[in-house]
């Protein structure tokens, strides 16, 4: 309510180094060095988000009376169902791009190479809140979040001939994705001894969110295998037989709990991949085939 408008400005410079005149590498046809910066807005969370709302109770929130005459009625309750914060602030995103375009033997082998990083901050989120306050959560303007990586494509014309022509593309992108931080709230850092060496920022374990990891991080159980035969009376420490899927115990309690989960991977891929041949036959006929990869 108190930000409903937010400025996102953004600049670029750009240099064609292949123009001048000290430049005379006959091979490479076109050669341009650029570098930006911007920032971009985010406010997808449906409207009056900022706003309180109030809603008729239903269930326990509903409520029987009967008059002295004995008619009875049915009531319902107004009550306030999401909590407002009026200082809720739009999403920013920075972008700080670095890139190379190229282009050799008059452009017929051409493409980019690029590098950005990406912070994200004041993102909006649902902040669990305790019962005692009323309300389960409250959308409010929390955490920062980098996308850094690197990107490559290259175009050539391999072939060009009045009946045939053939042309390659291909892209690879690499993103690393971090959490920097969340709700900034810190605790103090043990070590063997119970001495406070440091402190740290606290994680969001109930949503697998953990400072500098991705987003889309895999916390969860390895599974070592299914339990034998020969293993009967180790699996029944476990509470478990044979037959059943066995999870690695990492801190090794007899115990398979939230203390035994480990970082598996991520649910999405660092490094994408693309390739696309065009063909061109007798002018009229056009085939192609796309090759791409998620690792």
């Amino acid at each position: 309510r108190s930000n409903p408008h937010a400025t996102f400005p953004s600049v670029a410079l750009a240099w064609n180094f292949s123009n001048e005149d000290f430049f005379d590498w006959e091979p490479m046809s076109n050669g341009k060095l650029r570098i930006s910066w911007g920032k971009n807005g985010n406010r997808d969370i449906g409207i009056y988000q900022a706003l309180s709302q109030l809603t008729t109770g239903s269930g326990i929130s509903r409520y029987s009376y009967v008059t002295q005459t004995g008619s009875l009625y049915e009531l319902s309750t107004l009550q306030i169902s999401r909590m407002e914060n009026s200082d809720l602030r739009w999403e920013s995103t920075a972008s700080w791009n670095v890139g190379l375009d190229f282009g050799f033997l008059n452009n017929r082998i051409n493409g980019s190479l690029e590098y950005y990083y990406m912070p994200t901050t004041d993102m909006l989120m649902d902040r669990t809140l305790p019962n005692i306050s009323g309300y389960s959560s409250v959308v409010t303007n929390l955490g920062k979040v980098v996308n850094s990586g690197f990107e490559m494509s290259f175009n050539s014309a391999n072939i060009e001939q009045e009946n045939f022509s053939w042309n390659t593309t291909f892209n690879l992108a690499y993103n690393k994705n971090r959490i920097k931080h969340l709700y900034y709230t810190y605790e103090d850092v043990l070590d063997e001894n119970g001495h406070v060496i440091g402190s740290k920022e606290v994680d969001d374990i109930n949503k697998s969110w953990f400072i500098d990891k991705p987003i889309g991080v895999i916390w969860d159980y390895e599974m070592v295998g299914i339990w034998q035969e020969d293993e009967a009376e180790e699996a029944a420490k476990y509470g478990q037989n044979p037959g059943d899927a066995k999870a690695r115990d990492v801190n090794g309690d007899y115990t398979i709990s939230q203390d035994d989960k480990v970082f598996l991977g991520q649910t999405e891929p660092k490094v994408r991949l693309y390739l696309k041949n065009d063909f061109v036959l007798f002018k009229n006929w056009d085939v192609s085939f796309n090759i791409y990869s998620y690792l």
